[in-house]
């Protein structure tokens, strides 16, 4: 009987954790803006009129200085670290006042980990372009091909599990005892343990197909569509859950987790594009991108957990729709499918000779976080996420530049939808590097960048109700970094010298 109002009160306090902290299956940082080396060593490329331009400036093809054909291969690695606390400090049940929490008490002698983390190593995150550049009867227009990584998650481990685990197993046994009058009990929450663990993979595949015409002689346009594969898998295990309170010993098999859900699915984009020369020294470029809706279809591999907390329908994200072998279902076998579907974008770009060798660029986007359909999930959002950067370039040598650049970056997500799955820090980024004109058809691109982001402490004030109203008052911390090395190779066949 008491396993059986322990459990009650973990799937109520689930259910209501759940409403809050969208579980999801993958990120939502969006498509990587890293997809050259130019990009790595400057981060600002949106009025870009070299090879690149296929992916962030695509009407400034037809202003790259030679005509021909133009292949591109750009490889990156990628190594991301994100770190969260847990601070489960007080709680409240109905008229009482809060009391500090029975884990953080002096008599507690469990361990919880002092901090979580995962980190992701990515030793090659490739983009291949092609770009025909053409001068005929008079008219410029080019063709252009982009095939990379828009998003991706490599073996992302969380080896400790994550906080909200943790929290939700404390926090079915703190209600248990902050019911009781606290002028009157004597409880003592002694230990508590588990083992959990989760992992993330992701791969997001795009190929984007256009053509570009040049108007006038100082202004293009461009037009293109590109294509989305999306796939992924969420692995969450929890194990070895257990409990001292009052010196009696509590541990059950119901309580652990196996889940494991592959998702995969295709999308669209179209890309329109403008870019304007208005003086030799000066070019604009600009870029729309609109997302298709994605319908992306689940299968569960294995499901297995509480029954209680199943009937809560918070886990459903997990499950498939069919049954299966591996799958103990007790409340429905959920949908099939969920819907995905980036923002739409808007990139601007400013790029001016300041001396014939040194060149400035600044580089804007906007995303409008909220105009899409993620079942719900946009209304975590601000209206609007944005980019802003500014770099410099300079030809030190005939055929070798130096360059640095910076950007800074906000999702947008509203402070309290921060969660540590995917906490979408703003952050500041830095990159460097170097650019060579091997021969007249050669070039030869490296660069580093570093990706510092803001640190964020979230409080939080949670309801949960079993037989009386229960508040929960938690803090959490947010960091991460990134770190990017690229190198790039184009060589143009044909065309002009």
């Amino acid at each position: 009987m008491i396993i059986l109002i322990n459990i009650i009160i973990l799937c109520a306090f689930f259910s209501f954790v759940e409403e809050s902290h969208a579980t999801r299956l993958y990120q939502e940082s969006g498509i990587f803006p890293n997809h050259s080396a130019e990009y790595v060593r400057t981060q600002n490329r949106n009025a870009s009129t070299s090879v690149d331009a296929a992916y962030y400036n695509p009407a400034g093809l037809v202003f790259m200085e030679k005509t021909g054909l133009t292949i591109m291969y750009s490889n990156q690695t990628y190594n991301v670290r994100k770190e969260h606390t847990l601070d489960y400090y007080a709680i409240k049940a109905g008229e009482q006042d809060p009391v500090q929490t029975f884990h953080t008490r002096d008599s507690f002698s469990g361990r919880l980990p002092d901090y979580y983390y995962a980190e992701t190593v990515a030793p090659a995150l490739p983009d291949l372009y092609i770009v025909y550049r053409g001068h005929t009867k008079g008219k410029d227009w080019a063709v252009y091909c982009h095939c990379g990584i828009m998003q991706a998650a490599s073996d992302t481990n969380f080896p400790r599990g994550l906080a909200i685990i943790d929290w939700g197993n404390l926090a079915a046994k703190e209600s248990q005892l902050a019911m009781n009058d606290p002028e009157e009990s004597n409880d003592v929450f002694n230990s508590f343990s588990s083992d959990a663990d989760a992992t993330r993979n992701e791969r997001f595949i795009g190929c984007a197909l256009g053509g570009v015409y040049k108007l006038t002689q100082w202004m293009s346009a461009a037009v293109g569509v590109r294509y989305i594969y999306y796939s992924g898998n969420m692995n969450i295990r929890v194990k070895n859950v257990s409990y001292v309170i009052n010196g009696t010993f509590d541990k059950d098999a119901e309580y652990n987790w196996h889940i494991d859900t592959d998702y995969s699915g295709h999308g669209a984009s179209i890309i329109v594009g403008m870019h304007f020369k208005p003086h030799r020294d000066v070019n604009i470029g600009f870029k729309y991108e609109y997302h298709s809706p994605v319908k992306i279809m689940k299968k569960t591999n294995h499901f297995k957990i509480n029954p209680l907390i199943e009937t809560t329908g918070n886990v459903d994200i997990f499950k498939d729709g069919s049954p299966g072998d591996e799958m103990e279902y007790t409340a429905g076998n959920g949908e099939g499918s969920f819907t995905l579907q980036y923002p739409m974008q808007f990139n601007l770009g400013l790029s001016y000779n300041i001396l014939q060798n040194l060149i400035m660029e600044a580089s804007g986007q906007i995303t409008l976080r909220r105009l899409r359909d993620m079942d719900g999930r946009e209304r975590d959002y601000n209206d609007i996420g944005y980019r802003l950067g500014v770099c410099l370039n300079w030809w030190f040598l005939k055929n070798v530049s130096i360059s640095a650049g910076y950007c800074y970056n906000d999702f947008g997500i509203k402070e309290n939808r921060r969660d540590e799955a995917d906490p979408l820090l703003p952050s500041h980024s830095v990159g460097a590097g170097l650019g060579f004109n091997i021969t007249e058809r050669f070039d030869l691109n490296i660069g580093a960048s570093y990706e510092y982001f803001i640190g964020k402490k979230v409080y939080y004030r949670e309801y949960s109700n079993v037989s009386e109203p229960i508040y929960h008052y938690l803090s959490k911390t947010f960091d991460e970094y990134r770190i990017s090395i690229a190198i790039g190779l184009s060589y143009r066949f044909l065309g002009s010298i």
